[in-house]
């Protein structure tokens, strides 16, 4: 009988090293194959893809001016800059003449605006030069003393150094 016993364990045993073996085994063949269908699917999509055949569609080109914050346009924006511009230059260039209120084609060293089709506007306040371009299509707009060239030498100033002298300057 004890020999019955010995080799029922031995089976036993045996067969959990083989359970282990196989669960191992199928496991591994599960892997494999999700890589190869992987692999598969792949160049698969791949091989579908023309190459005239854009991934993405083109996108229409957008007018810059006409980006939006809700409320108005770029375009909007520099129309009414344009036309405060207009009314602060004209009634300087009638009422404050100490100002040197000016336009020109060219800059104070003879170089055209944008190499051309621009033109510049500028003032000498109390607190600082300022000075704007615009196209040529708004020449007519600002009635101020035409100049051969910029009378004023450019002094540097920024954005932010127009807004302060604006701001600061009190006629």
């Amino acid at each position: 009988m004890g020999g019955k016993i010995h080799l029922r364990i031995i089976l036993i045993d045996n067969m959990g090293q083989t359970l282990r073996f196989l669960s191992n085994w199928i496991l591994i063949c599960l892997i494999t194959s999700i890589i190869i269908n992987m692999i598969y699917m792949l160049f698969k999509s791949k091989k579908t893809l023309k190459k005239e055949e854009p991934i993405v569609d083109e996108v229409e080109p957008v007018d810059k001016g006409e980006i939006s914050d809700g409320f108005h346009t770029f375009n909007e924006l520099y129309d009414i800059r344009k036309a405060y511009n207009v009314a602060l230059f004209n009634t300087w260039a009638k009422h404050y003449p100490e100002y040197q209120v000016y336009k020109s084609w060219y800059h104070n060293d003879g170089q055209p605006c944008f190499g051309g089709g621009w033109f510049i506007v500028g003032a000498n306040l109390p607190t600082g030069q300022i000075s704007n371009h615009y196209e040529e299509k708004d020449w007519g707009l600002f009635d101020v003393p035409i100049h051969k060239k910029a009378p004023l030498l450019f002094d540097g100033h920024t954005t932010q150094d127009v807004i302060q002298r604006l701001i600061n300057n009190k006629p």
